[in-house]
Order: C-alpha cells, then sequence, then structure tokens
C-alpha cells in the first residue's frame, strides 16, 4: 500500500486502518528500511507531502512499485 499523508479523498488514518487489516492475513510482521513496513510480501509505505492526487509523484514512489513488481517473480 502506498499512501499520501496528505490526501484529501482517502485519509492517512483510513490507509492506516486498511494497512491493519491487510496485516491480519499474516503471522509476522518485520521492519523495513524508510519508515515502510512489511508483512509477508505486502508493504505499505506513506509519503508525507503526497496529496490524492500527486503521490505518484513524490521521490521514491516508482521504485517502490517496481520494487515489489520485482518480488513477484512474473514471467
Amino acid at each position: 500500500m502506498l499512501s499520501g499523508v496528505m490526501d484529501e479523498v482517502v485519509p492517512q488514518k483510513h490507509m492506516k486502518t486498511l494497512w491493519e487489516k491487510a496485516k491480519q492475513r499474516h503471522d509476522f510482521t518485520t521492519e523495513m528500511a524508510e519508515g515502510g513496513v512489511e508483512s509477508n510480501m505486502d508493504q505499505f509505505k506513506e509519503y508525507q507531502f503526497g496529496h490524492h492526487s500527486n503521490t505518484c509523484d513524490q521521490d521514491g514512489y516508482w521504485e517502490a512499485v517496481e520494487d515489489f513488481l520485482n518480488t513477484l517473480n512474473l514471467p
């Protein structure tokens, strides 16, 4: 999950609630670098200056997408 902290459509509180629900699907969580959290293959990253329409423009956003896709081992 990639979350813009300043998102005015999907508030940060809602994203954190969704993340807590997603974590319940797994038996463990581990801390990741840069404030992200990983639960099995799931990831939660926050972008401090991300609004609803510009979170994808924040530094590191597309790298996070690429990193996640690389973990899927797709053909």
